[in-house]
């Protein structure tokens, strides 16, 4: 079950720029390459804080086994996932 201070669209969003990525190869995609989801977290806290936002939302769809991550760099915000 999704707890309330998830941001739902934003879940679906992640997944869709992951499938998008599925066809690329190698089909490897970075947290930093999903900043442009989420605007709004860049102008109120910068980029570090949106990393860790984004962070959070892919640790959610990890776990929830919708994504997989082939790598990170733990406490940077930094993953690449499939």
């Amino acid at each position: 079950m999704i707890r309330k201070d998830y941001d739902i669209s934003l879940l679906w969003k992640i997944i869709a720029r992951v499938a998008d990525f599925r066809d690329e190869v190698p089909s490897l995609l970075q947290t930093v390459d999903l900043l442009d989801l989420v605007p709004e977290v860049i102008s109120e806290g910068g980029e570090q804080k949106a990393l860790f936002y984004l962070e959070r939302h892919v640790i959610f769809l990890q776990d929830e086994g919708y994504l997989r991550q082939a790598a990170s760099l733990p406490g940077t915000g930094f993953r690449v996932l499939q």
